[in-house]
């Protein structure tokens, strides 16, 4: 009985290693690609961010403005036009708050956000104060919805009021000039998609330049509204 060789001299090894170096090549691509969308997404989440700051800082600088020449309150909240569409702005006079160390010392402050741990809340909040912790990051503190959306709202460790209370937000009316220098204030604006810029300003008596930033935080997942309100009545706690 007659034999043939191998027509294949390299026995199948050949057509196994292609195979072998183009699953290698599909899978670089596939990296490649990968990294390219990963670094798309970057690109776009930085160009919102961009896009949001450049909104905010516009809207932080007309609200510095606006309360200089409105008539005299603690606490105002109104929308003001951008190209990002509405901003939402929150001023509130510092002073009119609870300061810290009276926020600590006081019985049923820390309970009345809801502070499922007041007692670890309170550590927290004495740490925070004695390190000058920034206000936006009071919300960080604790995890009760109230405690976030409110804190910093009602306690300041630029306040000077004798109780917690949340004084009613009102629009800015036009009104005389009042440069209130000195006064510290916390501005917040916040747009539709959640990011959110706050700062703590000093206003300078300066008409052009009316308010000096102490602090500046921006970041995502903010409110519009006014949760607040639902939540703590205008001098009392519930």
């Amino acid at each position: 009985m007659a034999c043939s060789a191998d027509d294949d001299p390299e026995g199948g090894y050949a057509t196994a290693a292609a195979a072998m170096i183009a699953l290698a090549l599909s899978l670089v691509v596939v990296a490649v690609l990968a990294a390219a969308l990963q670094e798309l997404r970057f690109s776009r989440q930085a160009f919102d961010r961009s896009r949001a700051e450049f909104a905010l800082d516009g809207a932080q600088t007309l609200a510095a403005q606006t309360i200089t020449r409105s008539v005299a309150r603690d606490r105002y909240r109104w929308t003001v036009p951008s190209a990002q569409g509405e901003i939402e702005v929150l001023a509130e006079a510092e002073a009119a708050k609870l300061p810290v160390a009276e926020a600590t010392r006081q019985r049923g402050v820390l309970e009345a956000f809801g502070a499922t741990q007041p007692e670890i809340l309170r550590g927290r909040l004495a740490a925070w104060a004695a390190a000058h912790g920034d206000a936006a990051d009071l919300r960080g503190l604790d995890p009760a919805p109230a405690w976030r959306n409110c804190a910093a709202s009602m306690i300041s460790s630029y306040g000077a009021g004798a109780e917690l209370r949340l004084v009613a937000a009102q629009a800015p009316e036009g009104g005389r000039l009042d440069l209130r220098a000195a006064q510290v204030w916390r501005l917040r604006a916040s747009e539709r998609r959640g990011w959110v810029e706050e700062r703590i300003v000093r206003f300078t008596g300066d008409p052009q330049n009316p308010a000096a930033v102490v602090e500046r935080s921006l970041y995502r997942g903010g409110w519009m509204g006014e949760p607040c309100s639902d939540l703590f009545m205008d001098g009392d706690r519930r």
